[in-house]
């Protein structure tokens, strides 16, 4: 079985990581990506971040499932990194 290519944009997706539901969207894509096999690093250049954020929501989603996705807190929370 080929796999699809995988569009450089996911339509109905935030262009931007913030918003209402926009990060939720960016994370649960992250977790697809993963599973179509990319690396971090080629997600994190998909979707303009930085390879560590992958990891983590890739983590919390492994370790807690679809919950792991919900938002952490707003700006300026103490345990973003």
């Amino acid at each position: 079985m080929t796999a699809r290519p995988i569009p450089p944009v996911v339509p109905g997706a935030s262009p931007s990581h913030r918003g209402p539901a926009g990060g939720g969207r960016r994370r649960a894509v992250m977790v697809l990506l993963s599973l179509r096999g990319l690396a971090p690093s080629q997600i994190a250049e998909l979707l303009d971040c930085r390879p560590a954020t992958v990891r983590r929501w890739i983590g919390r989603f492994n370790a807690e499932g679809l919950a792991g996705l919900a938002g952490l807190g707003g700006p300026g929370w103490a345990g973003a990194s």
